[in-house]
């Protein structure tokens, strides 16, 4: 898993850093956003999605839409959970983790295969 799993014992503010990482990464070279999905970020990026630290949750969901804008990561993300964990951040998230959120989920939305999984999450009320 990379090390990601050992990461979830990390204090709140060196997960909300990793997660920050991930996406500047992910953002800066995107040659990266395979290997990222690869070595196991995906799990550890949901679980941050639910974490109670102020930043963790949006540094994910920034991390998610990044990686989101490879369509050959739509299907992963969406396998890892990250569909109704979104979701719940677009309810109950910060104004910034929201807009991450939102930035994913229209990524998202673009698979044919994950809209209907969109809808039946209830993301379209939130999302308009």
């Amino acid at each position: 898993d990379g090390g990601f799993s050992r990461g979830m014992g990390a204090d709140g503010d060196d997960q909300a850093t990793a997660a920050q990482a991930l996406a500047q990464q992910a953002r800066a070279d995107v040659n990266l956003r395979a290997p990222i999905v690869v070595v196991g970020a995906l799990p550890f990026l949901v679980a941050l999605l639910q974490s109670a630290h102020s930043v963790a949750p949006e540094n994910a969901a920034n991390a998610l839409a990044v990686l989101a804008k490879d369509e050959n990561i739509w299907q992963p993300i969406a396998d890892a959970g990250a569909v109704p964990a979104l979701v719940a951040l677009l309810r109950v998230g910060t104004t910034t983790g929201r807009s991450h959120a939102a930035n994913a989920m229209a990524w998202l939305s673009d698979a044919p295969t994950l809209r209907k999984k969109v809808v039946d999450v209830g993301a379209l009320p939130l999302l308009v």
